[in-house]
């Protein structure tokens, strides 16, 4: 299911001498968007991102290259809430560029205790937006 999409353009320092973009900057767009996802569905990236109780570190990231993205053309950053656990959520987000999907990313988040590091149920309010 399709839950937000974000527009941005690769800036030039994130390519090669060509203007192709270097592959880990696949994972920076990514962020780019999830950031601002973060905004929309909770509210404030800062009580995502730095939320006292719990943190949502990576558990898994990878990406699959289909087509090189290109610096300046702006881009289409489509985040897919793929499955909700119950620690953990998927996201599959794709980047398309001039109407062709170029890379798409898939990362696992894990909610843990901000203080013991150990994983924790998803919080409530946080399910509760998930869901709808």
């Amino acid at each position: 299911m399709e839950i937000f999409t974000y527009t941005l353009s690769p800036r030039f320092r994130q390519t090669d001498s060509a203007g192709l973009l270097y592959f880990n900057e696949a994972f920076n767009l990514f962020h780019d968007a999830y950031e601002e996802w973060a905004e929309q569905l909770y509210g404030s990236k800062a009580r995502w991102f730095a939320n006292e109780e719990w943190a949502v570190p990576l558990k898994k990231a990878s990406a699959d290259f289909r087509r090189p993205l290109h610096a300046f053309d702006p881009c289409e950053v489509k985040i897919n809430l793929a499955s909700v656990g119950n620690t953990s959520f998927q996201l599959l987000t794709e980047i398309w560029q001039k109407g062709t999907l170029c890379c798409s990313v898939d990362t696992v988040h894990v909610f843990i205790d901000k203080n013991t590091k150990v994983a924790q149920g998803i919080p409530k309010e946080v399910r509760k937006l998930f869901e709808g």
